[in-house]
């Protein structure tokens, strides 16, 4: 059974604290829950899932009115006839008013007289063919049953969207995190031994946004050649999830705005602009893993202090069990798989809905007991490119050490002397004589001395570790044991760990930074040692060659262009940026010469480049700088935001208006027009809708006027023959133009903040619309 999902926003913080219970949040490198590291704002991503309620209540609360239902859905006696005579046609469609039998029997043996009827099961599969079509209005009639109406419409609807391992891909789990709404009329006919019953449905998507997501699913199932059967579940399930982030950058923009925006958890987001959340990152895995054949899941958790769940990810089968994973919180400027086919043990800061943690669910999905092993964790030495944290160890003498880098690499050795090859680590990690590779070394005890109590001297232990020295002035040495409270050995080693997928077991763990302030290796184990003298050979900025020719332009406000010369034996680029005093952190590899970084006016951003071939960088640049300023955008000037067009009315460092102008995107049914919109870096208020802006528009069927419009020009709606429904959010209208509301569907709604019903009723009267068009609190 579903239950009702809903977002909530996500403190900032690492979950991994709050399972290690490890202190302070002062020297936290905080972690977005959409797994990417939040860099400079302080604020964290959050992720977003939106579905409908099919438990018993949520049924029930779906039943409006006849007369609602009928308003809602611009619907007529006749046209509600039709949706049925549709069913008879499609379903019975040889002498559709023949009954079938005098004596046909419902799914609990109530004889049906007179008319052809529908089982359950039959209209669960209508009603998922017509919800696949994206039809808003399915009539389904069915043999009058001791399961009340209720019931019998709860089942059908489960029955219709629930997963079938046989079924297809744009059915179960894509078809039901696609709906927004459903409602069904109190008052039903019921008669002849049948009960009929009218399903209003609403997506996210319509029908021609469903059919180019298939046309891009294809390409991209044809392109990563997901059909092969030279490929293996392992090798498709890899391409689908780094296609998957690849494809989508989370819409924090939308999600933070607090504007209603469905778009942002469809697939069709993902494919048409690239930005969505985690609703869709766990569709669009969905979709092309059942495209390939391979049997996967959406499952949503996290949830909130009124039980909603706040977050989605996915389940996969490879072979017969399934593994978690998390596209979302494994998507950043450098994508990871910390959460890529997890057991439940590894799979941290994830909890799922109940209903997704039964026996039962279970038992149909059992998942694996470890975690998948990665083809690619060899024994080779494979540099890593991670951005680093940052914060302080306290060292024996006092002092703490920074992890984070200061232009020179470092090597951190989280040491267990529990381990029971405590010993020979010790001496391999010594033979190495890393104090004189040109790093900063630090040695930190990590081991839980409470589990000895009295028997063990943590400080004789320590003078033994620091022995195995040759040059003790080489190295630093850190122990959690002398700052108890603290902890911060074992916290860094599981943020390390983390990061590269490692154990999060006590052990040791070695730990390698470069100058950059990138984690370039992270290993565990005796085996470690074998490929540390060649990690810390290959990072080494002092044998690179150097990058020439970087310059920096600033285009827009929000953008900054970097050029540089080719550097000859290199196949791409890395391009790295700190804002400020601020740690370098990787933006993304390029082949060319050039990359557009996205930035804030009036900040210092300074930049670097390291040249690759293959996996080895083998060159870097200077540094250079710029400080970025403000570009006011020109008055009188329309520009396109996603699917909207807005005008400028105002531009000064005082001033920042816009008028919304209309849509670029002719096929949407819904605008919200929002309080306040980012064009190039800047942010303006939204307050006027300009003259003609949804003039003769003939699909949208609802408008949302944000807070701040004060104004709607003339003839702004005129034409717009389907709009029934316009919600005005702003208090501060002032004027209402002429012929503004001429044309609109006749039974139109405008639902007005409950203060302005009478001022809005005078300010909103004789624009163009019929008597009919009611003004109404919202």
């Amino acid at each position: 059974m579903r239950k009702r999902l809903c977002k909530r926003y996500f403190s900032a913080i690492l979950v991994l604290a709050l399972i290690f219970s490890i202190l302070p949040c002062s020297a936290l490198q905080v972690f977005a829950t959409d797994g990417s590291f939040v860099q400079e704002t302080g604020t964290a991503l959050n992720s977003g899932m939106t579905g409908i309620d099919l438990s018993e209540e949520g049924v029930a609360a779906a039943q409006i009115s006849r007369e609602e239902f009928m308003q809602r859905y611009g619907l007529s006696a006749e046209t509600l006839a039709l949706s049925e005579e549709k069913m008879y046609a499609e379903c019975f469609p040889v002498d559709a008013q023949t009954s079938v039998s005098v004596n046909s029997v419902s799914d609990n043996g109530i004889v049906a007289e007179g008319a052809s009827y529908l089982t359950l099961e039959d209209a669960a599969t209508y009603l998922r063919k017509k919800m696949v079509q994206r039809e808003e209005l399915v009539t389904i009639k069915i043999g009058t049953t001791k399961v009340s109406a209720l019931k019998s419409v709860e089942k059908i609807m489960n029955k219709a969207v629930e997963y079938d391992i046989n079924g297809k891909p744009e059915e179960g789990d894509y078809l039901y995190w696609h709906i927004s709404r459903f409602t069904w009329p109190r008052e039903l006919d019921i008669k002849n031994g049948t009960i009929t019953i009218p399903i209003g449905i609403e997506y996210l998507t319509s029908e021609d946004e469903e059919a180019y997501v298939t046309k891009k699913v294809n390409s991209v199932v044809k392109k990563l050649g997901l059909t092969s059967s030279s490929k293996t579940e392992y090798e498709k399930v890899r391409l689908i999830y780094d296609y998957v982030m690849k494809l989508i950058t989370y819409d924090d923009y939308h999600y933070n705005s607090g504007e209603p925006y469905p778009y942002m958890h469809s697939a069709y987001a993902a494919f048409d602009t690239g930005y969505a959340v985690c609703q869709s990152y766990a569709t669009v895995f969905y979709r092309l893993c059942e495209e390939a054949g391979i049997s996967a899941r959406v499952i949503p958790g996290n949830p909130n202090e009124k039980g909603s769940s706040t977050h989605g990810w996915n389940i996969v089968k490879i072979g017969n069990d399934y593994y978690n994973l998390d596209a979302t919180w494994d998507d950043s400027a450098n994508p990871t798989h910390i959460y890529f086919l997890k057991n439940k043990a590894e799979f941290a800061g994830h909890t799922r809905q109940s209903d997704f943690a039964s026996k039962s669910f279970e038992k149909a999905f059992p998942t694996a007991l470890k975690s998948y092993p990665l083809p690619d964790e060899n024994e080779d030495a494979k540099l890593i490119r991670f951005t680093n944290t940052s914060g302080e160890i306290m060292m024996t003498d006092g002092t703490y050490f920074s992890v984070t880098s200061t232009g020179r690499p470092k090597i951190l050795f989280f040491f267990d002397p529990s381990d029971s090859s405590s010993g020979l680590m010790l001496n391999l990690f010594y033979a190495n004589k890393l104090g004189e590779s040109g790093c900063d070394v630090a040695v930190i005890d990590i081991c839980d001395y409470s589990v000895y109590g009295s028997s063990v001297s943590p400080g004789a232990i320590l003078e033994s570790i620091m022995s195995y020295a040759g040059d003790r002035s080489r190295y630093q040495y850190g122990s959690d044991y002398f700052n108890a409270e603290e902890r911060n050995g074992y916290y860094y080693r599981n943020i390390y760990a983390m990061m590269a997928g490692k154990s999060l077991e006590r052990s040791s763990l070695i730990a390698v930074i470069d100058g950059a302030d990138q984690v370039r290796y992270v290993g565990t184990g005796i085996q470690m040692f074998s490929q540390l003298s060649e990690v810390v050979q290959r990072m080494q900025t002092t044998t690179y060659g150097t990058v020439k020719n970087v310059k920096l332009s600033q285009k827009k406000n929000n953008q900054v262009k970097v050029t540089w010369s080719a550097y000859k034996g290199a196949d791409s680029y890395l391009v790295y940026r700190k804002t400020g005093s601020g740690s370098y952190y990787c933006l993304g590899s390029v082949k060319g010469t050039s990359f557009t970084d996205n930035v804030k006016p009036k900040k210092k951003y300074t930049y670097q480049l390291y040249a690759v071939k293959g996996e080895i960088d083998i060159a870097c640049s200077s540094k250079k700088t710029i400080k970025t300023v403000t570009k006011l955008l020109k008055k009188g000037k329309t520009y396109t935001v996603g699917n909207y067009k807005y005008k400028v009315l105002t531009s000064s460092s005082k001033s920042k208006t816009v008028a919304f102008a209309g849509v670029s995107n002719k096929k949407l049914t819904s605008v919200v027009i929002p309080a306040g919109v980012e064009i190039d870096g800047l942010t303006y208020k939204v307050t006027e809708i300009a003259e003609n802006a949804l003039k003769g528009n003939k699909k949208v069927k609802n408008v949302t006027i944000g807070s701040n419009v004060t104004k709607i020009g003339k003839k702004a709606f005129s034409g717009a023959k389907k709009l029934s429904l316009i919600v005005v959010k702003s208090k501060k209208i002032k004027k209402v133009g002429s012929k503004s509301l001429s044309g609109i569907a006749s039974k139109a709604e405008i639902r007005v903040p409950s203060s302005k019903v009478k001022s809005y009723k005078k300010l909103f009267s004789s624009k163009g619309q019929k008597k009919t068009v009611k003004i109404k609190k919202a």
